[in-house]
């Protein structure tokens, strides 16, 4: 590797203080605020708008490890302090992200006090703890310091707790007490941060229960992803960031997916981009693993073997399993799987789904994890079926970036907006890709030719004639849905008499399906799916849904022979067709793997918008 390139990549995640960001400096925090605005709004918004004898409105922040729990946080803070609105009414607390020294209430209020008095000059006097009979009388005490203080000064306390899971854990009937003096005083607001909705928070029996308005940190959508990358590549001034960003869709959108969204896993694998380029998304996976891998080493070694031993079987299941899927995995008695799931869901390692039935369902928390499990930890099928996975999620993303791309170009090519050599060489780049239809290569081929210009005939020749062999005529009826059905067929039995390639068979079956001629369609279907050519499979499956055949291609994906092969192969659109099947599953969208969503979303998505295309 590059000196240069290792150099750059250390230094990115130095500049972006990957596990500290609370500590840098208030501008630099708000100059890298571009991600969970609208949870900041909403926060802030509800402050502001709070009058002075209003109950105060306790908040928790939800989200995993590295979402962006702390960097809100801190922001929070940051507008507290600076806007003049706030920082008249309240006084804003923020702990240091790890509390270790506490695990009693008291501890609490004792940190609070001295932060007012060092911070904030105030002279709240600790007393002796030997003094007071119990821990309760000790707590009530500091309270009601805080509290006449707040009084007298006339503001109120915005504390910010990160890992409020962690802190609550320790309580007992400290949990209760908490719970009192924040109704009974309504000088203090809690605004916390937690990686889990654990039993504190949702058992109605417990202090917490409904008692703080949640906020879910979700993974990064595209949009934000985007936005976030091109301001890294513009504050740090990094040219080679904003190139890749714009080059490589399919790559940017598989780690998206498949890194679960996560804002500091992504800073590390914008080190491995910045350090060398890799050739694929899963080049890339792979290597972002290998930076997080003490981490995930850490989170595993601190797990007993039985406990481990559950994480990996469930991490291969992948979507969400029941109990009894992993006492067939496992080899272990449903009672101890029941008991080790307990501790796992408590360490918010693993969620726990409820369903309307008594098997409920459970899968890895973090998604990232589960991925650098298989990939790390498992056997080479396990891994061969990662890898399907990204081929497929970069091709797809890859195909409809340069579909808008086409579009894109057809309409700069139409107003006259680009120059002639520009517009020569990216005509030819898009008439010889496969995602861009007949009708879209034939405007391109089109508008390129009416360009005057110097030089332009000599480059014209290297440009595809339109409609220039039987193939593309055929293709072109099927694809662009010409009234004429049986010109579309009879192309493409003219073609298939000379030329038996498994292309031109998956669009004859297509055609003739197309056609109203259902011939052997398994059968011929299963003889493309056997000869293994991925790119001609991939679109069978997805031109035999278009055409409604969704019945045939479960079929497909049920037998015997290729079956599980084509499940593992073709995860996306497995989902796909169980979905449009309406499989008798009443939890299929509970154990569909929530980084895969928006895929089979869009994928759904261009079935039925092509559909509309043939009239279905």
């Amino acid at each position: 590797m590059d000196n240069n390139n290792a150099q750059i990549g250390n230094w990115f995640l130095d500049q972006l203080a990957v596990y500290q960001m609370a500590n840098s400096d208030h501008q630099a925090v708000k100059n890298n605020f571009v991600i969970r605005k609208v949870e900041y709004s909403i926060i802030i918004d509800a402050i502001i708008n709070k009058k002075a004898n209003d109950p105060l409105q306790h908040e928790l922040i939800l989200g995993r490890r590295g979402s962006g729990k702390s960097t809100l946080l801190k922001r929070i803070e940051i507008e507290i302090v600076e806007n003049p609105k706030l920082n008249k009414r309240f006084i804003a607390i923020n702990l240091a992200e790890e509390q270790a020294g506490i695990y009693r209430l008291f501890d609490l209020w004792e940190q609070v006090i001295e932060e007012l008095n060092k911070q904030h000059h105030f002279d709240i006097h600790i007393p002796d703890y030997k003094g007071f009979n119990n821990d309760q009388a000790y707590t009530r005490y500091l309270l009601t310091s805080i509290h006449q203080y707040c009084t007298k000064h006339k503001k109120r306390i915005i504390l910010l707790l990160d890992n409020f899971d962690r802190i609550v854990e320790n309580f007992t009937d400290d949990g209760s007490l908490l719970r009192e003096t924040l109704i009974n005083y309504n000088s203090i607001q809690i605004i916390a941060g937690s990686t889990r909705m654990d039993e504190h928070f949702w058992r109605y029996d417990m202090p917490f229960y409904d008692f703080f308005r949640s906020h879910k940190l979700e993974a990064l959508s595209r949009e934000e992803m985007n936005a976030l990358l091109t301001h890294w590549s513009h504050l740090l001034n990094i040219e080679s960031l904003k190139e890749f960003v714009e080059n490589n869709p399919g790559k940017i959108e598989n780690i998206r997916i498949l890194t679960d969204g996560l804002p500091r896993t992504l800073q590390f694998f914008i080190q491995i981009v910045l350090q060398k380029s890799e050739s694929t998304a899963y080049d890339y996976l792979k290597k972002t693993m290998d930076n997080v891998s003490p981490l995930y080493q850490e989170r595993l070694s601190s797990l007993t073997a039985q406990l481990r031993k559950i994480v990996y079987e469930m991490a291969c299941i992948w979507e969400a399993c029941t109990t009894k899927q992993l006492v067939e995995k496992v080899k272990m008695e449903s009672k101890l799987i029941s008991a080790n799931l307990k501790t796992l869901v408590e360490k918010g390692i693993v969620d726990k789904i409820e369903t309307n039935k008594k098997q409920h369902l459970y899968r890895i928390s973090e998604r990232f994890f589960n991925i650098w499990l298989i990939i790390t930890q498992g056997n080479t099928d396990q891994k061969r079926k990662a890898k399907w996975l990204t081929v497929f999620l970069e091709n797809w993303y890859n195909a409809s970036d340069l579909k808008k791309l086409a579009n894109e170009h057809i309409a700069l090519l139409k107003d006259g907006k680009t120059d002639w050599n520009s517009a020569l060489l990216l005509s030819k780049g898009l008439c010889q890709s496969k995602y861009v239809s007949e009708k879209e290569r034939d405007t391109i081929i089109e508008l390129t030719e009416n360009i005057k210009g110097m030089g332009i005939e000599d480059c014209l020749i290297e440009l595809p004639e339109k409609h220039q062999s039987i193939m593309e005529e055929s293709i072109k009826y099927y694809k662009e849905n010409k009234i004429n059905k049986a010109k579309a067929l009879e192309y493409i039995n003219k073609a298939c008499e000379t030329n038996q390639d498994f292309k031109l068979k998956e669009t004859q079956l297509i055609v003739e399906i197309w056609n109203g001629i259902f011939n052997n369609i398994e059968k011929r279907a299963a003889e493309i799916i056997e000869s293994k050519e991925e790119s001609v499979i991939n679109d069978l499956i997805f031109d035999l849904l278009v055409q409604q055949q969704k019945r045939i291609v479960l079929n497909l994906f049920e037998d015997q022979v290729f079956g599980k092969e084509l499940q593992e192969k073709y995860t996306i659109l497995y989902y796909v067709t169980l979905i449009l099947n309406i499989v008798q599953d009443d939890n299929l969208f509970l154990k569909i793997p929530p980084e895969l969503q928006s895929t089979i979303d869009d994928v759904l998505l261009k079935i039925e918008t092509n559909q509309k295309l043939y009239g279905y």
